[in-house]
């Protein structure tokens, strides 16, 4: 699997790359997101459902995570990339619906939240690509998003918990292009299409080694700032989930074939 990272971004596309075989209109796209855990569950904290992990290094609990989604994209194998100018270009091209940033906020429970409903043409994909990054004043939206969400500016990534019970809020600038394949290829058809992206969490403020980070350590210029960033980068997983329960309609739970940064 794919994940690229480090690019300019300002608009939020919701957007599908026809097929080699066309497509015969457009149908509705459901995309969720979902903060399930292999390791470790939701549990019930003091202030509501949470994430925790704890070991020698400390105590983690996250309660709250926030991401400014600025594009998505459904991909077939017959194009590469889609452009960042918008408009439909018809069958084997690209066709993008623009509605500028969009705050989601990520569940810290089981199941599917921040859903995102919009049209794209049919097909059948094999990948889909993320942008986040913080939102731009006077680009795509970004004034009014800035206004409705003061607290964003330059911020793409919000996360509030507490570390060895003392509350901490990191937030980062992050922009991240991350290119997912899908286990199974998904099909947009009449019908339309619904599937869930996985972000694990509790993976963001751990080593590779499993230890708890701080993070406070992570802000800007701290000694785990880049580590962090890149853990969020390869935390994303995507399948096709028509029910809705956080689960890979196809027996698995994502893609697994491990995180491939450039």
């Amino acid at each position: 699997m794919k994940r690229l990272a480090l690019i300019p971004i300002g608009m939020l596309a919701i957007a599908a790359c026809s097929d080699a075989t066309g497509s015969a209109g457009n149908a509705p796209l459901s995309m969720s997101f979902s903060t399930t855990s292999p390791v470790v569950a939701a549990s019930a904290g003091a202030s509501g459902l949470s994430y925790s992990i704890s070991d020698a290094s400390g105590a983690l609990v996250i309660n709250r995570v926030q991401l400014v989604l600025n594009k998505v994209e459904l991909k077939s194998d017959a194009t590469a990339s889609c452009p960042d100018d918008g408009g439909n270009r018809g069958p084997g091209n690209c066709a993008e619906v623009e509605t500028g940033p969009r705050l989601v906020e990520l569940p810290v429970n089981p199941g599917v939240a921040g859903t995102i409903n919009v049209s794209v043409p049919q097909g059948t994909f094999t990948k889909t690509e993320l942008k986040v990054g913080p939102a731009i004043e006077g680009h795509h939206g970004g004034t009014a998003f800035l206004q409705a969400n003061p607290g964003f500016a330059g911020i793409s990534v919000r996360v509030e918990g507490t570390f060895n019970g003392t509350p901490f809020v990191y937030t980062s600038p992050l922009e991240a292009e991350i290119e997912l394949e899908f286990n199974t290829p998904v099909t947009v058809d009449a019908n339309g299409l619904s599937v869930t992206i996985d972000v694990d969490v509790l993976r963001w403020f751990t080593t590779a080694g499993g230890a708890v980070i701080d993070p406070n350590t992570a802000l800007g210029g701290g000694a785990n700032e880049e580590l962090v960033a890149q853990n969020i980068r390869a935390s994303f997983h995507a399948f096709e989930d028509e029910d809705h329960d956080g689960h890979d309609d196809h027996g698995g739970h994502g893609s697994d074939d491990g995180p491939n940064h450039t």
